[in-house]
């Protein structure tokens, strides 16, 4: 199903949004090549485990040409702490919930001091007793890594029910009490989304559209040249810096998911994360001789 949505989804991917989620309009793409045969891979993940060996913590990645057989896994597996990254598989319930008529987007949810609670996000600056609508409270979930909405939409869909949906998706890993899961899980939630979008832009593109201005951006997309289309959701905690990412060469889409543990700083993290991805992106766009 990928494949036959690819054209769909390259055509919604690109451009800014707005919190009233207009769809972008779609932009030139300035970087990279068709996707590489598999020798074009060879090596890769030697590479990516020399880099992984010179720095501290722990980190899992996962990363895949989509509509390719080949993937890259090193502790794609292994349970990390996700941290913001749930907040994908979160929305993308709430808005098949939303496609079958369950509910309503334009649903309000009145901001109650029960919801506070601190770390990412711009509803904890303001005084309780505003209402939001569900969409709202998504845009704020995706663009901002707000934690209240995000705690306002997981009380509403509730957390057993968003855990099994993810599950329902193929994630092994995933333990929303715990918020862990595998950098493959995650992979997962961003590989069903560009399905529904292929399937719905009308009704799905618009996650996709806030993931492209989702902040902060100094993860994925600052191993990126600048002009490479790139949808993305970070998570961050203590020693914990994740990214996850769908990225838009010419005729193709890659999905790679970073997780960690243990990393000293945030600086180490993220010139970590952008470090995988220059390397990614160089083996990607390499030329061999062979085009």
């Amino acid at each position: 199903m990928l494949s036959a949505a690819l054209s769909v989804i390259l055509l919604v991917a690109g451009g800014g949004c707005n919190r009233d989620t207009a769809l972008p309009e779609p932009t030139p793409q300035a970087h990279g090549v068709l996707s590489p045969p598999p020798s074009r891979l060879g090596g890769l993940k030697e590479r990516l485990d020399e880099i992984l060996a010179s720095v501290e913590g722990r980190y899992g990645v996962y990363f895949r040409v989509l509509d390719a057989a080949e993937e890259i896994a090193i502790q794609a597996d292994r349970p990390f702490y996700a941290a913001s990254c749930y907040k994908v598989p979160l929305v993308l319930y709430l808005y098949e919930k939303a496609l079958t008529g369950e509910l309503n987007l334009e649903e309000e949810m009145v901001y109650t001091r029960d919801f506070y609670t601190g770390g990412a996000g711009i509803l904890k600056d303001k005084e309780p007793g505003s209402a939001y609508s569900l969409r709202q409270l998504a845009s704020m979930a995706i663009i901002d890594s707000d934690n209240i909405a995000a705690r306002m939409l997981m009380s509403r869909l509730g957390r057993d029910n968003v855990g099994q949906y993810h599950r329902g998706l193929g994630a092994a890993a995933v333990d929303l009490d715990a918020n862990l899961a595998s950098p493959r899980d995650v992979a997962l939630a961003l590989e069903h989304l560009l399905t529904l979008v292929g399937e719905r832009p009308d009704h799905f593109g618009e996650i996709l559209a806030w993931m492209e201005v989702s902040y902060p951006r100094d993860r994925i997309p600052r191993g990126l040249p600048e002009g490479v289309r790139v949808a993305n959701k970070t998570g961050t905690w203590y020693g914990v810096f994740n990214d996850a990412a769908l990225i838009f060469l010419e005729g193709t889409v890659s999905v790679l998911v970073v997780m960690s543990e243990e990393v000293p700083t945030y600086g180490d993290g993220i010139a970590t994360i952008a470090s995988i991805t220059r390397t990614i992106y160089a083996a990607l766009t390499a030329d061999d001789g062979t085009r």
